[in-house]
């Protein structure tokens, strides 16, 4: 049965934090069930708040977990996140790549889904320096959380590699406001989930 059922949403989140409203974690479920995702279980591996928004904690707790289930919230409101099914390593300029392309971006709020261009499977996800998780090409990454999220105003995405599936201008304010809200803002919580993909 797709995630997409209430119930099944409430279940798998059920440890998620009350940050995220379960009108949009149901909003969520719809997401993933556009991208084929049946989901079992989802296990909670990391949640910014609880490790006071360190990079250092996300590698640590996050290391070697795969299909994972990134959702964060913007100090603008806006609920986005990200899915890959690769294995971060974390280690120093470490890019981890998704071969069978099943990578995405997602935004809550719009609806939308930014799967990764065929061009960029090599760049899924990765966390070098004193970053979180960072999702697309090491020149310019799609999105990228920083260390101290919560205060810091270094959170910047491009969707550069993405604009190819809709109808928005490279650099754009529309373009940098897909996800987040806007180009720059900061993060009030993100949490990691480990997922079981049927």
């Amino acid at each position: 049965e797709k995630l997409g059922n209430d119930l099944i949403v409430e279940s798998i989140f059920k440890d998620a934090s009350s940050v995220f409203q379960k009108e949009e974690l149901k909003r969520i479920g719809s997401i993933l069930s556009q991208a084929n995702k049946s989901i079992v279980t989802a296990k909670l591996i990391f949640r910014a708040s609880d490790h006071n928004f360190q990079s250092t904690a996300f590698k640590e707790m996050c290391a070697g977990h795969g299909n994972t289930l990134m959702i964060a919230k913007s100090d603008k409101g806006n609920i986005f996140g990200a899915y890959t099914h690769a294995n971060a390593e974390h280690q120093i300029k470490v890019f981890v790549g998704d071969p069978k392309g099943d990578s995405f971006l997602f935004s809550v709020d719009k609806g939308m889904i930014f799967p990764l261009k065929r061009n960029q499977l090599d760049y899924a996800i990765s966390a070098y320096g004193g970053w979180g998780p960072i999702y697309g090409s090491p020149y310019g990454p799609d999105l990228s959380i920083s260390d101290k999220c919560n205060l810091k105003i270094t959170v910047v995405h491009r969707l550069v590699t993405l604009l190819n599936t809709i109808d928005v201008k490279e650099y754009s304010n529309e373009a940098f406001s897909l996800l987040a809200g806007a180009k720059k803002f900061k993060v009030v919580e993100y949490e990691v989930y480990e997922l079981v993909v049927k």
